[in-house]
Order: structure tokens, then C-alpha cells, then sequence
């Protein structure tokens, strides 16, 4: 395992492919990854273009941008997530790969209600639920660029 504090700016590509995988909770890893994502893109896309139809330019770019940063930030943190191995301690508490396989799964329930609910929640709730989310995935992306193993003091 190796320390990737350094690496914020690369998505790791090997995180997705669903073809190359050791084993079946690594695909199942993989393919909540690519649901994550999926929901958070199309998501993304009808609150752009609910802005747009309300007839608000600015809002558009603006929503937009955030869309694409919101990809760029989910995509990395999940990649991380589902290649990281090993323990890490947080607080005093050690974070295991069956710690990560139930956020993952947590995150993409999550995903789903807001989904499957997006007409009826779409709101500025959903809006900071969604954005709590993906600050979310990438807290645990950064604790897993920790050292393996190691106690960290935060």
C-alpha cells in the first residue's frame, strides 16, 4: 500500500476498471463506485438543467463548474477508498476495509434515496445533503492516504 498524500490530482484509473478484478468484493467495490458516480452525474445534470429552465444563466454556469468539480472530487475520493488496504487509525479508533465496505455501501443507499427522491427532495437540503456527501468521501479519501497501519494524530 502505498501513501498517496501527495497524489491529489490523480484519479486512480485501475480504482474503475471492473475487467481486472482479484475478487468479487472488489468488483462489488468497483461497481458501487460507478453507481455512486452515475447517480451523482445524472443528478447533477437535472439540477443543471432545472436551473437552466428557471431561466438563470449565471446559475447554470455556476452549477455547472460545481457539477464538474463535484466529479473530479467524488471520482478521486472513491478511487482511493476502494483501493486502499490495510488499517488506519483515527482517533485512537483502527478503520479496516470492512469499515470502508460499509461506508460504501452507507454512501451509495444514500446516493440512491436521493435518486430515486430527487423530485420530491430537490430543495436546498438536498442540495447541502449532496454536497455533505461528497465532502464526506473525500474526508475518508484523505484518511486513507494515511500510512498503513501507523497511529496519525489529528
Amino acid at each position: 500500500d502505498e501513501n498517496r498524500r501527495g497524489v491529489w490530482w490523480s484519479i486512480p484509473s485501475r480504482a474503475f476498471n471492473l475487467f481486472d478484478t482479484p475478487d468479487r468484493t472488489v468488483l462489488l467495490r468497483r461497481l458501487s463506485a460507478y453507481l455512486i458516480m452515475g447517480m451523482r452525474s445524472l443528478i447533477s445534470f437535472l439540477q443543471a438543467v432545472f436551473i437552466l429552465f428557471t431561466f438563470r444563466p449565471v446559475g447554470f454556469l455556476f452549477a455547472v463548474a460545481l457539477s464538474i468539480l463535484g466529479f473530479y472530487f467524488a471520482a478521486w475520493g472513491l478511487g482511493i477508498i476502494v483501493e486502499t488496504k490495510g488499517r488506519r487509525v483515527v482517533f485512537g479508533l483502527a478503520l479496516d476495509r470492512r469499515h470502508l465496505d460499509v461506508f460504501l455501501f452507507v454512501v451509495t443507499m444514500v446516493h440512491a434515496l436521493v435518486f430515486f427522491r430527487f423530485f420530491d427532495i430537490y430543495g436546498s437540503g438536498a442540495r447541502i445533503l449532496w454536497v455533505v456527501m461528497c465532502l464526506l468521501i473525500d474526508a475518508v479519501a484523505w484518511v486513507c492516504t494515511w500510512p498503513a497501519g501507523g497511529e496519525v494524530y489529528v
